[in-house]
């Protein structure tokens, strides 16, 4: 519960924008040994924000979820972190 109501806090700051979407970034393990792991990271994430948008999204705009895999290693959570914001991509 404590992790929905950070998410949904940091939802409405973000919505303050003008864009017509709310793009939360999450870097998870998607493959390699911690894939499992990631994988339910994700679809939870994904269900709850399903839910927020079945109920109005966050001041009336859709919550999406853009995830990158780290590959469950180091490099490969280094090179999330260099990715480009998926709002401005």
């Amino acid at each position: 519960m404590r992790i929905q109501n950070i998410l949904l806090s940091l939802l409405l700051l973000l919505s303050t924008t003008v864009a017509a979407e709310v793009v939360v970034g999450q870097s998870a393990p998607l493959t390699g040994g911690n894939a499992g792991l990631g994988l339910d990271i994700r679809n939870g994430a994904l269900a709850y924000f399903k839910k927020v948008n079945d109920a109005g999204g966050v001041n009336e705009k859709k919550v999406k979820l853009v995830t990158l895999d780290d590959k469950s290693d180091a490099k490969g959570i280094i090179q999330c972190r260099a990715c480009p914001s998926p709002a401005r991509a």
